[in-house]
C-alpha cells in the first residue's frame, strides 16, 4: 500500500513539472522560444528588442529582452509575449547593423499574436504609432508607391524577393515602401523635435508642407535606385563577362537602395520642402549601378567575379574608380583584399 502511495506521489510530481515546463499547457508552448520574429529594414543584425508592456517606449525593469537578431533578422523571446504590448528595438545594445553599417533607427511592432511570427519593420512602426493601415496606404500611394495594400504592411518585405533574378514593379512595392518609410522617419527625426520615429498621422498632416515633399523626394529617389531595370543591367554585365558566374539577385539592388537612401537622407534634411531629386536621377542611376555590382562582388567574393565585373559590356567600369563619392570605397568593400 505504501509503495502504491509513493508511486502516485511521484507521478503527480512529474505531471506538475511537465505542466509547468509547457509539456501539458498550450499557453506554455506558445512561448517565443519557439516563435522566431523578424526585424527587417532590410534585415537588422546584432540588435535586441524589448517587450514594452506599458507603451511608454522605455525599457523598464521587468520588461524582457529578446535574443540578438541574426543575419536574417530573426530573434526570439524566452517568455510568452502579451497581446497588446509592443516589441521595440532596444537602445541598450551597441552595434546593430543593417546593410553592414550602424543602424540608429527605431523599429517597433504591436503584439497581435503570441503564437505567430511577428515582422517588425518601418511600416509596422507607423502602425504602432497609431496610424491606421488605411492612413499608411493612402500616404504611400499619394507619394508615388501605388500597389501597396493593407495586408502588405505587416509582412516581411524581403520575403520572396531577395533571391529573385528578375523582378516586376509589383514585387518591389513592399520593399520600396519599407525603405521609403525608414528614410522618411530618419529625416523627420532630424527636423521635427520630439517626433522622429514616433511620428503620428496627426503630426504628419499638421506638418504636411514639410513632411509630404520629404517623403515624395525619397520615394522618387528610391524608385530609381531600386528598379527592375537596374537588376537587368547588372545581370547583363555579368552574363556578358565570358565567365560562368552566380546569378545577380534582387538582394544586391536592395542593399544598393539602402546605401543610396542613407546618402540621400541628409540632403533632404538640409532642404525638406525644396529638395528636388529629379535633376540628380541620372547620377543616382549610375551610382546605384556601381554599388549594385560592388554588393554583388561582396556576396560572391572570387577572382572570377572581379574579372567578370571588369570585363563585361557595362555602361561604365564599376571598379575603375577608387571611390564612389560619399558612400563606399574599394577598401570598404574589401575588393583590394580579395584572393
Amino acid at each position: 500500500m505504501k509503495k502504491m502511495i509513493v508511486i502516485a506521489v511521484v507521478l503527480a510530481a512529474l505531471i506538475v513539472v511537465g505542466y509547468s515546463c509547457g509539456g501539458g499547457s498550450s499557453s506554455g508552448s506558445s512561448g517565443d522560444t519557439t516563435v522566431k520574429h523578424i526585424a527587417v529594414d532590410p534585415y537588422i543584425v546584432g540588435a535586441k528588442f524589448f517587450e514594452d508592456l506599458d507603451g511608454d517606449e522605455v525599457q523598464d525593469t521587468g520588461e524582457q529582452l529578446s535574443s540578438l537578431t541574426d543575419a536574417n533578422g530573426l530573434f526570439t523571446f524566452s517568455s510568452p509575449l502579451t497581446t497588446g504590448s509592443f516589441i521595440v528595438l532596444s537602445n541598450t545594445v551597441i552595434g546593430p547593423l543593417h546593410n553592414g553599417v550602424s543602424y540608429t533607427g527605431i523599429v517597433k511592432r504591436e503584439v497581435t499574436s503570441i503564437t505567430e511570427s511577428l515582422v517588425a519593420s518601418p511600416l509596422t512602426t507607423l502602425l504602432a504609432n497609431g496610424w491606421t493601415a488605411e492612413n499608411v496606404v493612402d500616404v504611400l500611394t499619394g507619394a508615388g508607391l501605388a500597389g501597396i495594400t493593407v495586408t502588405d504592411l505587416t509582412k516581411n518585405p524581403m520575403a520572396g524577393v531577395n533571391d529573385l533574378t528578375a523582378v516586376t514593379e509589383a514585387e518591389l512595392v513592399q520593399i520600396r515602401s519599407s525603405i521609403a518609410i525608414y528614410s522618411f522617419l530618419s529625416i523627420m527625426d532630424q527636423i521635427i523635435t520630439g517626433e522622429g520615429y514616433a511620428l503620428t498621422y496627426i503630426t504628419f498632416t499638421n506638418y504636411a508642407v514639410t513632411t509630404t515633399p520629404a517623403l515624395q523626394a525619397m520615394v522618387t529617389s528610391i524608385k530609381t535606385c531600386l528598379s527592375h531595370t537596374l537588376l537587368a543591367t547588372i545581370k547583363s554585365q555579368m552574363d556578358g563577362s565570358g565567365y560562368t558566374l552566380p546569378s545577380v539577385t534582387a538582394g544586391d539592388i536592395i542593399r544598393t537602395s539602402v546605401a543610396m537612401a542613407d546618402w540621400i537622407i541628409p540632403q533632404v534634411v538640409a532642404n525638406p520642402t525644396g529638395f528636388d531629386p529629379t535633376p540628380s536621377l541620372p547620377l543616382y542611376a549610375t551610382m546605384s549601378y556601381q554599388l549594385g555590382v560592388n554588393f554583388y562582388i561582396i556576396r560572391n567574393k572570387t577572382n572570377f567575379i572581379i574579372q567578370g565585373a571588369l570585363s563585361g559590356p557595362a555602361p561604365s567600369n564599376p571598379l575603375k574608380d577608387n571611390a564612389i563619392p560619399g558612400i563606399l570605397t574599394r577598401d570598404t568593400l574589401g575588393v583590394n583584399d580579395l584572393p
